[in-house]
């Protein structure tokens, strides 16, 4: 579906249909994440769930730095169409390989769609669930984010060229490998602090990005908000999947959705501010939602575990 559908948003010939295509492409694409952290619950121990989760987390991460640099090439090279193109065989590929996976579990007894849902709803009701869900939505918003502000000061402030951009982006990728930690780290330490830690690296991270005045420090201060954002996401999906208990794959979607309306808030959130206050203040903002998610999840989320 999502090989078909990238096809069709490829081959565009007018805005409109291009919209709606995007529209059900998207819808498609971020299913994904969640049928992922659940497919890892049924086929993986427990002992293995956190470094795999950690993972996979990763594997997001690091496609949204690629495919900004992906796309940014494929456009002066070839042009939009072709990026969408070139990505539809990339899915055909993905899709014969996944016939190759281990399967899961399957439910011993059936469930109904509208059962699905009344369980969904249903989760709504845990509020340590729900703190979880509102917590990943600042974590994509400042990813997102702080590489969009990043272009701009690299631009106005710095005068440096789109090439330059690509080269600081990919040097964010070294610190998303080295989140790969926190999933050992969420083994002795707890997903909770793991998270909290992650989300204060990133606010110190955007912090220095507001007062870099050097290409170097800037690119420094980069690596370090990728760092911090990597290493807590791996932790909300630990809690998101420890607070849903039966109904992981449903509360992993809900996060999913959470997830993307962070990305989606990010460009509106720079617009509003950047223009008007500069890209420095919106580093400093960013750094301030951080630094309220990580209140919110020490105060808000009540792990039942010691850890």
């Amino acid at each position: 579906m999502l090989t078909l559908m990238t096809v069709l948003v490829g081959l565009s010939p007018s805005l409109p249909l291009l919209i709606l295509f995007r529209v059900f492409e998207g819808v498609i694409a971020a299913s994904f994440p969640a049928v992922a952290i659940a497919y890892i619950g049924d086929v993986l121990a427990p002992r293995y769930r956190a470094i795999t989760t950690t993972v996979v987390s990763c594997g997001f991460l690091v496609a949204s730095v690629l495919g900004q640099v992906y796309g940014s090439l494929m456009n002066r090279s070839f042009g939009w169409h072709a990026a969408f193109l070139w990505l539809a065989v990339v899915y055909v590929l993905l899709a014969i390989s996944i016939l190759l996976l281990p399967k899961g579990t399957r439910p011993s007894t059936q469930i109904s769609f509208g059962a699905v849902c009344l369980r969904t709803i249903r989760l709504f009701r845990n509020i340590r669930l729900v703190v979880s869900w509102i917590v990943a939505v600042p974590i994509l918003l400042c990813f997102i984010g702080m590489y969009s502000g990043l272009g701009v000061l690299l631009s106005n402030g710095f005068g440096r060229s789109a090439g330059e951009l690509i080269e600081v982006q990919l040097l964010g990728i070294p610190g998303i490998v080295l989140s790969l930690v926190a999933g050992y780290a969420i083994r002795y330490y707890g997903a909770k602090r793991v998270l909290i830690s992650g989300v204060l690296i990133g606010c110190l991270g955007l912090l220095l990005e507001a007062v870099s005045h050097s290409i170097g420090l800037l690119t420094i201060s980069s690596i370090i908000v990728v760092l911090g954002l990597s290493s807590a996401v791996p932790g909300i999906i630990m809690l998101v999947g420890h607070f849903g208990n039966e109904a992981r794959g449903s509360a992993t979607a809900v996060y999913a959705f959470f997830v993307f309306v962070g990305a989606s808030l990010a460009p509106l959130l720079e617009t509003a501010l950047v223009s008007s206050y500069g890209v420095r203040c919106f580093f400093v903002v960013l750094a301030g939602i951080l630094f309220l998610t990580a209140l919110l999840s020490g105060f808000g989320i009540r792990y039942s575990s010691s850890k």
